[in-house]
């Protein structure tokens, strides 16, 4: 009798040579930490001394480089030939890429190896389709496309070359915690986490609706900070300077600190309203964090988010790319109707943790493991026997 395949069972290698820190590298992260958690053998390929790289080295995770310092992302020689040679020297049971930009030559070297099933998680922005004769060849060889929410299944069904049965929600995946309870205070936060330059650059926003919303504060009562937070020193961005010399020019220094933390979960401690920054993403892993931790969300405005927004209403509001008028009209809102912000939240928060929830996550993505590698096993098996 066949035993299962199971998750635990499999060695996978991990595709994400990027020099980024956002939702997908970290979703990489974490799903090289799943599979080590339960036993399984996760290599991952990125690029050295990116952050990706220095994180996973932090948790030992095993890592393979890519010699370049960039893959170009429509079709890079070097990068094929580097996962030629890895391939040829590992031997690995399911593959798993991130990001449109390094897929393709990922399904040109795996048409010579169909007993290897290859998973895609998609979380990019399009501006055109993908369904020209080479790229229809090519992206056949996907076994799977992992999507974060019904809006992103929409998205790809539209954009890329791929059959439905293919496209799978596998939820966010992240971690619930709780808030550290704060005292009694006048003083409310107002967290961001910023981990790339767009991030810092949409900063300005808050800062020019945090100038704005001042005037509101002695009739509601309370006091603001603006915290901005990041995972690596602030001061190594290029618009650190800009960003410091308009707050000091609008005399915020009392109300916007920068601050510096060891895990991301730091953020949202002692947090009363978290803003997210991140426009360059569809959808984001800390705003769905922050959610589960029960903190009032003011998202940027996407289809997927305003998506989430309209399921779960009450738990946040969505806000116009530097429309620093918006942002300060839905803080106030936010700040004036928290409790009814903080009640909805603990309401809807079962159901969105079976949508987002790190166990929810564990369960499907062993499941896409298992049933994909079961079929191509059972693919080259009746190859062989039609021979």
């Amino acid at each position: 009798m066949r035993e299962r395949v199971l998750f635990s069972d499999l060695s996978t290698l991990y595709i994400c040579p990027s020099n980024k820190w956002g939702t997908l590298e970290r979703k990489a992260l974490n799903d090289c930490l799943i599979q080590r958690d339960f036993g399984g053998n996760p290599v991952l390929f990125c690029l050295k001394d990116s952050k990706l790289d220095l994180e996973a080295t932090k948790w030992d995770i095993k890592t393979i480089y890519y010699s370049g310092q960039k893959v170009r992302p429509v079709f890079d020689f070097r990068y094929l030939l580097n996962l030629k040679q890895t391939l040829k020297t590992n031997n690995f049971d399911v593959i798993h890429c991130y990001s449109l930009d390094y897929i393709w030559e990922v399904c040109f070297l795996l048409l010579t190896k169909p007993h290897i099933p290859l998973l895609f998680t998609f979380n990019n922005y399009l501006n055109d389709t993908y369904k020209n004769y080479f790229q229809r060849w090519l992206f056949k060889r996907v076994d799977q496309v992992l999507v974060f929410s019904q809006t992103m299944k929409e998205t790809v069904q539209e954009t890329l070359p791929v059959s439905n049965r293919k496209i799978k929600i596998s939820g966010n995946g992240v971690e619930s915690f709780k808030k550290i309870p704060k005292e009694q205070s006048k003083i409310k936060d107002i967290n961001c986490i910023v981990s790339a330059l767009e991030d810092i650059d949409q900063v300005k926003t808050l800062i020019y609706a945090i100038k704005s919303l001042r005037i509101h504060l002695d009739e509601l009562d309370i006091d603001l900070k603006l915290n901005i937070f990041s995972l690596t020193p602030i001061e190594k961005f290029e618009t650190y300077e800009s960003i410091t010399q308009l707050v000091h020019d609008n005399h915020l220094a009392d109300i916007i600190h920068f601050q510096k933390i060891k895990e991301d979960i730091e953020a949202f401690h002692q947090a009363d309203v978290f803003v997210g920054t991140a426009f360059n993403e569809p959808f984001n892993d800390y705003e769905m964090m922050a959610v589960l931790a029960k903190v009032p969300v003011l998202l940027p405005r996407t289809a997927s988010r305003q998506s989430l927004l309209n399921r779960y209403k009450w738990t946040g509001e969505s806000y116009y790319y530097s429309d620093s008028r918006e942002v300060k009209s839905k803080l106030l809102k936010i700040l004036t109707n928290d409790q009814v912000y903080l009640n909805e939240l603990s309401d809807q928060h079962q159901s969105f943790k079976d949508n987002h929830g790190i166990d929810s996550y564990i369960t499907r993505l062993c499941g896409f493991y298992e049933r994909n590698y079961s079929k191509r096993i059972k693919y080259i098996k009746g190859k062989r026997s039609e021979v």
